[in-house]
C-alpha cells in the first residue's frame, strides 16, 4: 500500500520536471496510471484533483480548451465526493478561465462567482489573498467583455483587503496593478500616464517581490510598449519590447522558450507598424520557429503566428498569394482545435476577403465577408463596432460586384451601428456616408448620392477643416454628379474647389490633380468648350508623362479623353489618330485585357459608327464585349452597355432581329443588377418595342411598352419618369396601325397626363406629340369636332415652345387645313394652309416607305424621336455617338435635334393639286426665317 503511494508521489513530481516541454502533458498522464491503482481513499481522489488540474492547466497554456475542459470536468467530479474547499474553488477558478477563453464570459463569471462565494463562506486566517484573487479573475474577466469600468471596480474591492506586508501581498498587488492598468487602457480615450503609472506601480511590486529578474518583469515592459504603441509612438515601444526580450534572453536557456518567442512576436508587430517588412517577417519567423519546437502546428498561438505573417505578406502586392496561403494555414489550425475560436478565426476571413478581392476575384471576397460578419455577430452581438466595420466591408465588396441594393443595405445597417456608438461627427461616419454615396450614383439615384456625399463632406469640414485629405475626394464625388445631372456650373465650382485643395496638401504636378484636370476638362466638354476642355486634357497629360513616361495607362487615358473631344466636334479622322495612340500604348504594354483598352475600342467603333463604317463598327464593339466578358463575365453592367451599343448599329444597318437579340441580353443583364424599374432597363424595352414597330410586329410591341410602364408602375416610380410617357405613347402608336382607335386614344391621353405630371406644365413639347397623335385618330374615325380640339391644342403648346415660325406649328396648320376641308368649310381651310402648308406629300413619302397610308403617317413616327431631351412624344431614339470617357462615368451623348414630328423639308413640298399652288406657297412664308 504505502508502496503505491509512494509511486504516485513520485509520478507527480516527475510530470512536474515535464511541465515545460514539448510533451508536458506526457508526465501528467503517465502520473495518472499508478495512482488509480491506488485503493480508493480521500487522498486518491484529492491527487488525482491535482494532477487533472495540472493537465487542464496545461492545456489551456497549448490552447487545447476541449481537453483542458475534459480534465477539469473530472475534477468537478471527484471534489462532489470531497469535503476540500481549495479543490472545489480551484475547479471552479479553472473552468471560469476555460470559459472566458471560449468567450463564454457569463459562464466564466458565474463560476468565478461561485468561487468568490465559497471563500468568503469558508473565510478563515489567510484567505484574504484566496478572495483578493478571486476579486482579480471576475475583474479580468469583466476586462475581456470590454467593460473597463466594471473591471476597475472589482480590482479596487481587491486592494482594499487587508493583505499582510510581505512577497505574497507584493505578488498579488503587482496583478492588480497590471490588469488596472489594462482595465484603464481598454477606455475611451483613455489616459496613457495613468495606464503608464499602473505598469510602473505593478513593476516596482515584481521587483520586491522576486530577486533579479523575473518573467513578470518582461511583461511590464511589454504592457508599457502597449501604451506607446497605441500612442503611435512607435520607438518608444521597440524599446521597451527589446528591454523585455532581454531580460527573457537571460532568464533561459537558448532561445526555445514561450516567452521568448512572445517578444519577438512583438518586435515584429512594431516592425510591420513602420513598413519594415522584412525585418517583420524576420522576428515572426523566428517566433513561429520557437513556438513549433515548444507546442508544435496544432495550436492557437501558431495559427496566430501565420496569420501575422500572411497579414504583413499581404502588404505587397506580389506576395497576396502567399499570404493567402499563410491565412488559409491559420484557419485551418483554428477550425481543427475549436471551431467556436471565434476571434481568430472572424480576423481570418476578413484578410482573405481582402486578399481576394485585391485579386478581383470578388466572389471569393464576398464569401469571406459574409463569413467575417456573420462570426463577428456571434461574437459582439448585433451592435458592435467590430460588426458594423464586418457590414461596411461586405457593401464595399458588393458593390464591386454590382449588388447595388445589397450593398446599400449594408452600409446603411453599418451607419445604424456607427452612428450612436461614435457619434454624428466621427471619420468612419464620414467614410459609411461617401461609401452611400458611391452605391446610390452607381444606380443613377443622383440626389440621394448627392445628399449622403453632403453629410460626408460635412462632417469632414466639421472635423478637420478644408485641408482633410478626405475633402477633395468628395468635391470631386460632388462635381460628377452634377455633371451626370447637367449642372455644369456646379460641376465647374466643385471641381476648382478640389484642385485649390489638392494643389495646396500635395503639388501642382501630382497624380490626383491630374484627375480632376481630366475631369474638369469633361465638363467643358460638355458644355461645347472645347478650348478650356483642351487646355484642362492637355495639363493632365503633362502631369501624367512628367510622373510615368510615355506608356503607362493613365498616359492612354489622356490619350483617350482628347480623342473624345474631337468626336464631340465630328473630327472623325483626328479622334481615330488619338485613339489608336492610345490603343498602341495599351497593347505594346500588354494591357489587352483592360478596362480602359475595352473603352478605347469601344470610342474607335463610335467614330466608324458616325462615319456608317458599320462593319468596322461591330468588329470593334465585339473587341471591347469580348475583354469585358474575360475580365468581368456575363453578368455586369458594363456588358449590357456593350451589348446596347451593339443592338444601335444593328438597327442602324436595319438587322432587326439582331438588334432585339443584343437588346433582350442587355435588359437581362441589368435585371437583376439594378432592378426591373431602373432607368436604363426600361429604356431598352421601349427600345425593344421600337424595334417591333419598324418590323410592323405590333403586338410584340405593344407588349415590351407594356412591360416598360408595368415595372415602373408597380414600384411607385412612375410619377416622374419620363420614359412612362414615352412607352404609353409608343402603345398608341401600335394600336393606331393596327386600327385599334379606343386603345390608341387611351394611350395616348395617358402619355398626355404622364407628360403634363412630369414637366408641371401643360406647355411642353413632351405634351404636344400625344395630342397631335388623338387628332389624327380622330380624324381617321371621322370625329373632326374632337380632331379639332386636339389640333388646336397641340398648335398651341407647340406656339409657346417653339414659337410661330416653327416647322412642327406648320404641319399641325396643315392638319387643321385639312378638317376644315373635310368639314366643307374651305375659307378656314385656305386660312390653315397660309399658316401651316400642304403635307400632303409628307403623307404620301410616308406611305411610300412602307407606312400604311396617306393618314396613317399623322401619327407621330417612332424614328422621329431621341431620349434625352423632349421624347414624351414619340417612341424611339435616334442614333447615338457615345463617347467612352478614362474615367468611369457614363458616357455623355450626343444627340441630334428632337421633335414631335419628322421635320418638313422644304425642298420635298410639292404641288399635290393645281389648285395648291397658291395655298402651299403661302404655307412657305412660315418657314421664311428658317432659311
Amino acid at each position: 500500500m504505502e508502496c503505491k503511494i509512494e509511486l504516485g508521489i513520485s509520478a507527480i513530481r516527475m510530470a512536474s520536471w515535464l511541465r515545460h516541454g514539448i510533451n508536458c502533458d506526457l508526465g501528467y498522464t503517465k502520473a495518472l496510471e499508478p495512482l488509480q491503482a491506488l485503493p480508493q481513499s480521500a487522498y486518491k481522489d484529492e491527487s488525482l484533483c491535482q494532477v487533472y488540474l495540472k493537465l487542464a492547466d496545461i492545456y489551456i497554456q497549448q490552447g487545447k480548451h476541449p481537453l483542458a475542459s475534459q480534465n477539469n470536468d473530472r475534477v468537478g467530479e471527484l471534489a462532489a465526493n470531497l469535503n476540500h474547499p481549495i479543490i472545489e474553488f480551484q475547479y471552479l477558478e479553472q473552468q471560469g478561465e476555460i470559459d472566458c477563453l471560449l468567450n463564454h464570459y457569463d459562464k466564466g463569471m458565474d463560476k468565478y462567482q461561485q468561487s468568490l462565494e465559497l471563500k468568503l463562506q469558508n473565510k478563515r486566517r489567510g484567505y484574504n489573498y484566496h478572495i483578493a484573487q478571486a476579486y482579480l479573475k471576475i475583474g479580468n474577466a469583466y476586462k475581456e467583455k470590454n467593460q473597463p469600468d466594471d473591471a476597475v471596480t472589482t480590482y479596487q474591492k481587491a486592494m482594499e483587503l487587508k493583505l499582510q506586508p510581505g512577497k505574497p501581498r507584493s505578488r498579488i498587488m503587482a496583478q492588480l496593478y497590471f490588469n488596472m492598468g489594462l482595465a484603464y487602457q481598454l477606455q475611451l480615450n483613455y489616459d496613457s500616464k495613468l495606464v503608464v503609472s499602473m505598469y510602473k506601480k505593478s513593476l516596482n511590486e515584481v521587483k520586491n517581490a522576486f530577486n533579479g529578474d523575473h518573467p513578470q518583469t518582461g511583461d511590464l515592459y511589454d504592457a508599457i510598449a502597449s501604451v506607446y504603441f497605441q500612442q503611435n509612438q512607435h520607438l518608444k515601444a521597440l524599446k521597451n519590447y527589446q528591454e523585455s526580450l532581454k531580460i527573457r534572453l537571460r532568464l533561459v536557456e537558448g532561445e526555445d522558450h514561450i516567452d521568448v518567442a512572445q517578444s519577438y512576436y512583438n518586435i515584429a508587430q512594431i516592425y510591420t507598424c513602420i513598413s519594415k517588412y522584412s525585418d517583420a517577417l524576420d522576428r515572426y519567423q523566428k517566433s513561429l520557429h520557437i513556438r513549433l519546437n515548444l507546442v508544435g502546428e496544432d495550436n492557437l498561438s501558431v495559427a496566430d503566428i501565420y496569420y501575422q505573417i500572411g497579414h504583413v505578406q499581404l502588404c505587397d502586392p506580389s506576395n497576396t498569394d502567399d499570404g493567402i496561403k499563410m491565412l488559409e494555414k491559420s484557419l485551418a489550425i483554428c477550425s481543427n482545435i475549436d471551431s467556436n475560436h471565434h476571434a481568430a478565426i472572424s480576423r481570418c476571413y476578413y484578410d482573405l476577403g481582402k486578399a481576394y478581392s485585391h485579386q478581383q476575384d470578388y466572389q471569393l471576397a464576398n464569401t469571406m465577408y459574409e463569413k467575417y460578419l456573420q462570426i463577428s455577430k456571434q461574437l459582439f452581438g448585433e451592435r458592435h463596432a467590430q460588426v458594423a466595420n464586418a457590414y461596411y466591408h461586405l457593401a464595399c465588396s458588393y458593390h464591386k460586384t454590382n449588388r447595388f441594393k445589397d450593398a446599400q443595405s449594408m452600409v446603411e445597417q453599418c451607419l445604424q451601428i456607427r452612428y450612436p456608438i461614435l457619434g454624428e461627427n466621427h471619420v468612419d461616419v464620414a467614410q459609411a456616408y461617401n461609401k452611400l454615396g458611391s452605391i446610390y450614383y452607381h444606380q443613377h439615384q443622383f440626389d440621394d448620392a448627392c445628399n449622403a456625399y453632403q453629410k460626408s463632406l460635412q462632417i469632414r469640414l466639421k472635423m478637420n477643416g478644408e485641408m482633410d485629405k478626405k475633402v477633395p475626394v468628395l468635391y470631386d464625388n460632388l462635381a460628377r454628379i452634377h455633371g451626370r445631372q447637367n449642372q455644369y456650373d456646379y460641376a465647374v465650382s466643385a471641381y476648382n474647389q478640389s484642385l485649390q485643395i489638392k494643389i495646396y496638401l500635395y503639388d501642382e504636378n501630382d497624380l490626383s490633380v491630374a484627375d480632376t484636370y481630366n475631369d474638369l476638362g469633361g465638363i467643358y466638354q460638355k458644355q461645347y468648350n472645347y478650348q478650356q476642355a483642351y487646355d484642362m486634357y492637355q495639363r493632365a497629360l503633362h502631369i501624367r508623362l512628367q510622373n510615368h513616361g510615355d506608356n503607362h495607362p493613365d498616359v492612354a487615358a489622356s490619350y483617350n479623353q482628347i480623342g473624345t473631344m474631337y468626336l464631340y466636334q465630328y473630327g472623325y479622322n483626328d479622334a481615330l489618330a488619338i485613339f489608336q495612340k492610345a490603343l498602341d500604348i495599351q497593347l505594346e504594354a500588354n494591357r489587352e485585357n483592360d478596362p480602359l483598352t475595352a473603352r478605347i475600342y469601344d470610342n474607335i467603333a463610335s467614330v466608324y459608327n458616325q462615319q456608317t463604317r458599320y462593319p468596322d463598327a461591330i468588329l470593334k464593339y465585339q473587341k471591347a464585349l469580348d475583354i469585358r466578358l474575360e475580365l468581368y463575365g456575363e453578368y455586369h453592367a458594363e456588358i449590357a452597355q456593350s451589348y446596347s451599343q451593339l443592338a444601335t448599329v444593328y438597327e442602324a444597318t436595319q438587322q432587326y432581329d439582331q438588334a432585339v437579340s443584343m437588346f433582350t441580353k442587355a435588359v437581362e443583364i441589368l435585371k437583376p443588377i439594378f432592378g426591373d424599374s431602373h432607368q436604363q432597363v426600361v429604356k431598352w424595352m421601349c427600345k425593344i418595342g421600337d424595334i417591333y414597330m419598324k418590323l410592323q410586329q405590333y403586338p410584340k410591341a405593344v407588349n415590351n411598352y407594356k412591360q416598360a410602364v408595368s415595372v415602373t408602375v408597380n414600384v411607385g416610380n412612375d410619377d416622374k419618369n419620363p420614359l412612362v410617357a414615352k412607352a404609353y405613347n409608343g402603345m398608341g402608336l401600335a394600336y393606331d396601325r393596327q386600327e385599334k382607335w379606343d386603345e390608341a386614344l387611351d394611350n395616348y391621353k395617358q402619355a398626355a397626363d404622364y407628360a403634363t405630371n412630369i414637366t408641371g406644365s401643360q406647355y411642353h413639347a413632351g405634351v404636344a406629340g400625344p395630342y397631335h397623335n388623338m387628332g389624327n385618330v380622330y380624324r381617321r374615325q371621322s370625329r373632326y369636332k374632337e380632331a379639332l380640339s386636339m389640333y388646336e391644342q397641340a398648335v398651341d403648346i407647340c406656339i409657346n415652345v417653339y414659337g410661330e415660325n416653327s416647322d412642327k406649328v406648320a404641319v399641325i396648320y396643315n392638319d387643321i387645313a385639312d378638317i376644315h376641308r373635310m368639314q366643307g368649310t374651305d375659307r378656314d381651310s385656305d386660312q390653315s394652309r397660309r399658316q401651316g402648308g400642304d403635307d400632303a406629300l409628307l403623307r404620301q413619302q410616308d406611305a411610300m416607305d412602307g407606312g400604311p397610308g396617306a393618314h396613317n403617317k399623322d401619327s407621330i413616327s417612332p424614328e422621329s424621336i431621341h431620349p434625352g431631351q423632349d421624347h414624351y412624344a414619340g417612341a424611339t431614339e435616334t442614333q447615338e455617338i457615345i463617347a467612352n470617357h478614362d474615367n468611369s462615368h457614363e458616357a455623355p451623348l450626343e444627340e441630334e435635334d428632337t421633335s414631335i414630328t419628322n421635320k418638313v423639308n422644304i425642298n420635298k413640298i410639292k404641288l399635290f393639286r393645281k389648285d395648291a399652288v397658291q395655298t402651299t406657297a403661302t404655307t412657305l412664308l412660315c418657314f421664311k426665317d428658317r432659311f
